[in-house]
């Protein structure tokens, strides 16, 4: 009976902190990147929002950024991928996955994925800016 009550606990913990809001990332100037989510952003259309990240993309996406913070390139591509098998037509995580592969100086490699980024940005205005922004910074090296 008390391990039952532990592993119901433990199972509670793990689902209210998969809820929990993820803190913006910064990119290399320190700028914070918008959230991982398919909202538009402030100021734009009207259009109806897409549901925020799920819960599984969002541990993922916050595991990757802490790999990413620790020069652990190899991983946070890793975890990105797994996010994208998740949500494949979200721009932001795309755009994570070219920042994880400029910081490695996989610079062909970023590129490919910035431009994944763009073609599925649809009418998500801000990312499609993120996009190429990033790209414009990549040609420039």
């Amino acid at each position: 009976m008390k391990t039952t009550r532990v592993w119901a606990a433990l199972a509670l913990a793990v689902a209210v902190s998969a809820c929990a809001p993820l803190p913006p990332a910064s990119d290399e100037n320190g700028a914070a990147a918008p959230p991982a989510t398919n909202a538009p952003a402030p100021g734009e259309s009207g259009e109806a929002a897409a549901p925020a990240t799920a819960g599984a993309v969002a541990t993922l996406l916050a595991q990757s950024r802490s790999y990413h913070a620790s020069d652990e390139y190899a991983e946070a591509a890793t975890t990105l991928e797994r996010a994208l098998r998740i949500e494949p037509a979200n721009p932001w995580l795309w755009l994570e996955l070219a920042k994880v592969h400029v910081s490695a100086g996989n610079l062909p490699q970023a590129e490919a994925h910035a431009r994944k980024a763009l073609s599925v940005a649809g009418g998500d205005t801000a990312a499609r800016e993120a996009a190429e922004d990033l790209l414009a910074r990549i040609a420039a090296g």
